[in-house]
């Protein structure tokens, strides 16, 4: 995610972030991510290391293929 990133990008990420947390299903990866925000992998890959790094998702532990992520509930207060 870019720094100067479009006025509307807070509303977009907070609609994914709201799809997350309204009856989403399995586990978050890469792919789902890219589905859900109609990205490509290696954008979704970027946009969600940015949210790690910004403490809004955890990487779980399982890793590879099968890397997952996680909704950091304690912002949710």
């Amino acid at each position: 995610m870019p720094q100067n990133f479009h006025p509307n990008f807070a509303l977009w990420l907070a609609s994914i972030i709201n799809r997350l947390l309204d009856g989403f299903e399995g586990k978050l990866t890469t792919e789902k991510w890219a589905k859900l925000a109609k990205v490509s992998d290696d954008t979704a890959l970027r946009d969600i290391q940015d949210l790690i790094r910004k403490g809004i998702l955890k990487q779980e532990e399982s890793g590879g293929r099968s890397t997952a992520y996680t909704l950091i509930r304690e912002l949710m207060v």
